[in-house]
């Protein structure tokens, strides 16, 4: 009997031991805060989430008191746990103009040169095309159309040496300018644009930050339909004052134009949309917690744009959802009467346009469907959101701004 109770107090002092111990140990190892997923009031592995819950208005970032546990019944220590919340933003659905300057200048096309050879293309024969990005001419770094028109035409006759970049690779063409016999000046025989504009719709902006995204989709030349590398660029205010109507097979467009002022510095030009810097805030509807994409369902939901002096709600139904689509996640069709009466559906100009379902921003209108002008595509909010948060806490100072000298182009101008 002696041996089995010195036995069971043997065992019951090596387990008391280990416990102890263990959480002792436990106790050194485990920190006294923890930042976890938004999980709400349930538990999380060790983790018990209770008391004292507090949120943020903007990120909706909740706190909470809990305890580290052994099994789920040993308590070690006591821990502060805060959840990452659910990202909350002011949505727009505003018009706003966007400058980009490009880096490099772009070729747009290639046209022959009437010479006294005949009809040569310089820039084709040395190997350019269409899309390619010159860098620099005879080691001269260029960054706008009159600079290249400039060097080209005071060559005289000279062979140049462009340095472009084709599908991300540099390489260097041998371009010797031809004399046109119409002006009797020298010229390498192509088209080149330095710059963009165009106006869409401002899909939110983070108010803690300042940061904003916009459009949806990537700002593309219009000849090339090449999406433009960025040098700079700036976000400005603008106004519709007309709208083309869509019908099948013709896309309608919304016409704005530039007002007086700034909002903001273009931070880039990605193919899930614009996103930059305001320094000026922008007229909003409201505060609205971003969904997740698997929150996104099929159904009723509401567009925000602005077709004259403030934005407007209309109805859309989600069609189809992707979720692990990149641009095109889901499918809208427009259902509102007043919306289809205005513009035929979904038009040029809108894209940016947000999207809400169930009190959350799930995404913004990007593409019409040309032959189906009431339905297109759109990109989750989401998406949008974790782009736009790379440059939180970034200056518009530090950010990159307009080449010097350089104006938007519209139409690009021949060399």
């Amino acid at each position: 009997m002696k041996w089995f109770c010195r036995s069971a107090a043997i065992v019951a002092l090596a387990i008391a031991v280990l416990v102890f111990g263990t959480v002792w140990y436990t106790d050194r190892q485990f920190p006294d805060s923890v930042q976890l997923p938004d999980v709400g009031d349930v538990e999380n592995g060790n983790v018990s989430l209770r008391f004292g819950r507090q949120a943020n208005a903007y990120t909706n970032k909740q706190s909470y008191e809990g305890k580290w546990t052994l099994w789920g019944i040993v308590p070690v220590k006591r821990v502060q746990v805060t959840t990452d919340g659910t990202p909350t933003v002011r949505v727009c659905g505003t018009p706003f103009g966007i400058k980009l300057y490009t880096d490099g200048v772009l070729i747009v096309g290639l046209t022959a040169v009437d010479s006294a050879l005949g009809s040569v293309n310089p820039a084709s024969q040395a190997g350019l095309e269409i899309g390619d990005r010159l860098l620099s001419i005879n080691g001269q770094e260029v960054t706008d159309n009159e600079q290249v028109s400039r060097l080209v035409a005071s060559s005289g006759g000279k062979t140049l040496v462009f340095r472009a970049e084709r599908d991300g690779v540099t390489f260097e063409a041998r371009v010797t300018p031809a004399k046109s016999l119409t002006d009797d000046g020298y010229h390498a025989g192509m088209w080149v644009r330095d710059s963009a504009a165009g106006v869409g719709m401002l899909t939110f902006y983070d108010p803690l930050t300042g940061v904003c995204g916009g459009l949806g989709h990537a700002i593309c030349d219009r000849d090339t339909g090449l999406q433009l590398s960025m040098a700079g660029g700036e976000l400005v205010p603008a106004t519709v004052f007309d709208i083309v109507k869509g019908t099948a097979g013709e896309a309608g467009v919304l016409c704005g134009t530039f007002a007086p002022g700034s909002l903001g510095v273009l931070a880039e030009n990605s193919d899930c949309g614009i996103y930059g810097v305001l320094t000026r805030q922008p007229a909003d509807a409201g505060l609205y917690e971003i969904a997740a994409p698997y929150e996104v369902e099929t159904g009723k939901a509401q567009l925000l744009c602005t077709l004259g002096n403030t934005p407007a709600w209309y109805d859309v139904e989600i069609t189809k959802v992707s979720v692990n689509e990149h641009k095109q996640s889901m499918v809208l069709r427009v259902t509102d009467p007043d919306l289809l009466e205005q513009t035929g559906g979904i038009v040029q100009g809108m894209s940016g346009s947000p999207l809400v379902q169930n009190g959350k921003l799930i995404g913004a209108v990007t593409h019409v469907l040309v032959n189906d002008p009431t339905s297109g595509y759109a990109i989750f909010a989401q998406t949008m959101y974790e782009k736009a948060q790379a440059y939180a806490g970034t200056a518009p100072a530090e950010l990159p701004r307009s080449v010097g000298g350089v104006t938007v182009s519209i139409s690009p101008d021949a060399a």
